[in-house]
């Protein structure tokens, strides 16, 4: 169902123009045929149809010329309704009689005379021209645009903790000295963080009994001096297990 309609193929003539529900024709003889059925306009006319729900615009040529359940405008034919994706629910159109040039009427008998899609501002434009759905008709209400609630900022990861065998288990090592200088003569330091802040590095330091070294426009937070590798290395592995990943071993110079 894809036949567009040519620039001047299409006649603008514009006659019947209303805007209401379609239901689905249930008769037997409906089977097999792409139609619609209107109470007035007559049999071999040709009706634009414009679906409210999603903008698509197609033609169909009027089949049958009955009256039609209360509350609807047309009825479609169980084809045409399958081809035009209305479905049995009842659903919201815009329809206008529109005169059709004879080499695109087969196209349009088929149900496959397409035209371009209704844009938004006339949809809205359309629906405010609805009236209320036909009482107690199961009917496919024009697209609403959902509300998207809003979702805060993602803070920052969760803090990894790392277990340790009992063995490596220890107290951090505590330094006597304020934060800012080292505690004791030690070859190796564990450095934690470097931070822009000298205030929040000087209570980091603080509370990993640890001291700072100011390095241009960073404050370093560093843990020890230790005497040996080893001890170095227990500190720096419970840095992590506190969450400062980042943590490394470096020569205390």
């Amino acid at each position: 169902m894809n036949t567009p309609v040519g620039g001047e193929a299409m006649s603008v003539q514009t006659r019947y123009d209303a805007v209401g529900w379609a239901a689905t024709e249930r008769s037997a003889d409906a089977a097999q045929d792409v139609f619609v059925v209107h109470p007035t306009l007559p049999v071999g006319s040709f009706v634009e149809l414009t679906l409210l729900r999603t903008g698509r615009t197609v033609v169909a040529r009027v089949g049958k010329q009955a009256e039609v359940p209360a509350g609807y405008i047309l009825t479609l034919s169980p084809v045409a309704a399958q081809a035009f994706g209305v479905g049995e629910a009842g659903a919201p159109v815009r329809v206008r009689e529109v005169t059709v040039a004879p080499q695109d009427r087969a196209a349009a008998a088929g149900g496959s005379l397409t035209r371009i899609d209704a844009p938004q501002v006339l949809l809205a434009a359309l629906r405010k021209r609805l009236p209320p759905a036909p009482t107690g008709a199961p009917v496919e209400r024009p697209a609403v645009q959902p509300s998207i609630p809003s979702v805060p900022p993602a803070g920052p990861a969760p803090i990894a903790t790392v277990d340790l065998p009992p063995s490596q288990l220890s107290s951090l090592p505590s330094a006597p000295a304020p934060a800012g200088a080292p505690a004791a003569e030690g070859g190796w330091a564990v450095q934690v963080a470097a931070l822009s802040d000298a205030t929040r590095a000087e209570a980091l330091a603080r509370e990993l009994g640890g001291f700072t070294v100011p390095a241009g426009s960073l404050v370093r937070v560093r843990m020890g001096p230790f005497s040996s590798a080893a001890a170095a290395e227990r500190a720096r592995a419970q840095a992590i297990a506190r969450g400062y990943g980042d943590a490394k071993l470096i020569r205390n110079d």
